[in-house]
């Protein structure tokens, strides 16, 4: 017991002391005519008892305001959207950053507990979906990523981690995180298209025609090839370089 709850402790005790003994004796004194010091020792085992008692209630609520207090400093201040749901799928907590990374506020969310779904773009709603049955299903961590349309209209990608919160042993509900990852998917889809891409004519490269002509094969399906010789062009390459 740190030095605080000790402090807390003694206060309400002796705020109980301070109540329930003047009560005692007036009653003893006025009431029964009757008093022997040896009747304190009741009320002050019964103050000693109550006021412990407010006191462990008091230090009790104060940690779980000052742990509430800590963790929405924490989450309010996130870049990523948090959020939490029951079973029902009812938002019982939306971070700040939602605005941020959708463009629309948590009343929107939390009036609607669907929405979240109708932001994820058509082409990527199957993963979506897969992804809700899953964990739904299986009680199962699960990460995906997929893009969502902003209220502006922008198209984001977003890394979305997902899993069932416990208590008791029981699942109450889900925790999922969602990140904007838009400028790694775009340094990632730079970094592809140079590695099959000439940095000079932006053609494709070799390495992209083996890749085409790989998974032509592998479909199976009759295909056909064109090349093309350009006399002479050893000159431009030597005068203006590959």
């Amino acid at each position: 017991m740190n030095h605080n709850n000790i402090k807390v402790y003694t206060l309400f005790v002796l705020s109980a002391m301070f109540i329930i003994l003047p009560i005692f004796i007036f009653q003893h004194f006025f009431v029964y005519n009757d008093f022997e010091s040896k009747y304190l020792l009741a009320p002050l085992l019964v103050s000693i008892i109550f006021g412990s008692l407010i006191g462990y209630i008091y230090i009790l609520k104060r940690d779980i305001l000052r742990n509430e207090q800590l963790f929405h400093a924490i989450a309010n201040e996130a870049k990523e959207f948090s959020y939490f749901q029951d079973l029902q799928g009812n938002y019982l907590y939306l971070s700040p950053a939602a605005i941020k990374l959708t463009g629309y506020d948590q009343d929107v969310f939390e009036n609607n507990p669907n929405f979240f779904a109708t932001l994820v773009v058509d082409e990527d709603k199957p993963l979506w979906e897969k992804h809700q049955k899953l964990v739904r299903s299986s009680n199962a961590h699960d990460e995906l990523e997929f893009r969502i349309q902003h209220k502006n209209g922008d198209i984001l990608w977003i890394n979305h981690n997902c899993s069932m919160v416990y208590e008791k042993g029981q699942p109450i509900g889900y925790r999922s995180v969602n990140t904007d990852i838009t400028q790694r998917k775009i340094a990632e889809s730079e970094m592809t298209h140079l590695a099959l891409h000439d940095s000079l004519t932006k053609l494709p490269n070799r390495k992209s025609i083996f890749e085409k002509l790989d998974q032509l094969t592998s479909d199976k399906e009759p295909f056909s090839i064109l090349f093309l010789d350009l006399n002479r062009f050893k000159r431009i390459n030597d005068t203006y370089g590959h």
